[in-house]
């Protein structure tokens, strides 16, 4: 028991958000007690699930947007003013948006210690996922959801945000936006 309770703790994907979802009693009722351990293994090993059951039901718009838009500019760190002049330009093209209020910082401070890490670079804030599993839960999500992608991609501020274009369209892409003003 010791052994697997350190495999849990020092597993690449370990964050306290996984250990909370798998010890849902509606998620681990069917679960055998001899199977536990293989049911929380499976999900740090492949923490889509969880993340989709955060992203689809628990956030808020504003933090869904911030999430995409950090992903959008990065799969390490970026600056906190450069995430926060790109979410800014998003919810500026969407009505139903409160603006009366801090989004960002509000959506900053509930994804927090869940889905990103707030860093100080020598005095300058940075941001990035929490976990490398959160950049593959949104590279999946954005690959499926065509709708989700192009919003994102409407609303493009920052040149490393082409990354996430097929090679192929992003010329395509820039020469439009430039067309277009």
């Amino acid at each position: 028991v010791e052994q697997r309770y350190h495999r849990i703790i020092n597993h690449r994907n370990y964050n306290p958000r996984i250990i909370e979802f798998v010890c849902n009693p509606k998620r681990y009722q069917t679960v055998q007690a001899n199977q536990f351990y293989a049911f929380i293994k499976k999900h740090l090993d492949n923490p889509s699930e969880m993340w989709k059951d955060e992203y689809d039901d628990r956030l808020q718009p504003e933090d869904r947007i911030l999430l995409q838009t950090v992903y959008s500019l990065t799969t390490t760190t970026i600056n906190a003013e450069v995430v926060q002049q790109c979410f800014d330009r998003r919810i500026s093209k969407i009505p139903t948006i409160d603006k009366t209020v801090d989004q960002f910082s509000r959506a900053l401070e509930r994804l927090n210690d869940g889905f990103i890490k707030i860093l100080d670079n020598r005095g300058s804030r940075e941001i990035s996922m929490h976990n490398p599993s959160v950049n593959d839960f949104m590279d999946g999500r954005l690959q499926r959801n065509n709708a989700e992608r192009t919003e994102l991609l409407s609303s493009i501020c920052m040149p490393n945000q082409l990354r996430l274009l097929p090679e192929a369209t992003r010329i395509a892409y820039v020469a439009n936006l430039l067309r277009n003003g």
